[in-house]
């Protein structure tokens, strides 16, 4: 479960790393990606690391991950460029 849990953090690590990627060619949706993914990175790492967090913490920072991502995904939608 270990070599899962991490191996599924770098994964999010280098999606929000492409999102910024993204971002910085100008493709406005690229930053609400990185947004997401790096919620999700911080959120699993405070778990993977054992770090003690709020317990409302996690409702309000999966609301932000998910709204930016939907926001991601309309701006594709639409065909936006940037």
């Amino acid at each position: 479960m270990y070599l899962l849990n991490l191996s599924s953090l770098l994964i999010e690590a280098a999606v929000a790393v492409v999102g910024i990627m993204l971002g910085l060619r100008n493709k406005i949706y690229g930053w609400f990606i990185a947004l997401a993914y790096s919620i999700y990175v911080f959120y699993d790492g405070t778990r993977f690391f054992n770090a003690a967090i709020c317990q409302k913490i996690p409702a309000i920072v999966f609301s932000v991950a998910s709204i930016s991502a939907l926001i991601a995904v309309i701006l594709l939608l639409r065909g936006d460029q940037k």
